[in-house]
């Protein structure tokens, strides 16, 4: 997993060396200032890198995961915690776990790109077989994407009767 992180670090400081970025910022999920940098880090224009993120993502990034983006007279802003902040168009985001075998919720995982850096020959089938299917039947991959993200409404629906109870 660390391969990952290292990618996107050298990634980062290329780009920031070559000034097409304001800068680099790395984050843990519950430091001080947390959504403040990453507001920050939008306007900017810097990468947010959040480090070892375990299984329960912050309420307050939600918005960010759902791009929530609204064009305005003073370009693209994007809710983030809940603030409206400006957006500059190098801003990226991304975040890493040292878990192995992540559980994360089914709506997590429909609006984020999961990159696992430890793939099994199986795993990496599987996932090419993906994208060909996305490729030459689109229809078919936005089909299993509003069921994955039905059952991920499903499944929250059901913690929440079970929590109620």
């Amino acid at each position: 997993q660390r391969q990952g992180v290292a990618f996107v670090r050298a990634l980062g400081r290329f780009e920031d060396r070559e000034g097409q970025i304001g800068g680099f910022e790395v984050l843990q999920q519950g430091q001080q200032g947390f959504i403040a940098a990453i507001q920050a880090a939008a306007t900017s224009g810097k990468w947010v890198l959040v480090e070892y993120l375990e299984d329960r993502l912050d309420p307050a990034l939600e918005s960010l995961l759902d791009q929530e983006m609204v064009e305005s007279s003073e370009g693209m802003t994007l809710k983030i915690g809940d603030k409206v902040v400006p957006m500059h168009e190098n801003f990226r985001f991304f975040m890493s776990t040292n878990n192995p075998t992540p559980n994360f919720p089914m709506e997590f995982s429909s609006k984020v790109t999961l990159i696992h850096f430890a793939v099994t020959p199986k795993a990496l089938e599987e996932h090419l077989l993906n994208i060909i299917v996305g490729k030459e039947q689109p229809d078919l991959e936005r089909r299993k994407a509003d069921i994955t993200k039905m059952q991920g409404l499903a499944r929250s629906e059901m913690e929440l009767v079970e929590e109620n109870t």
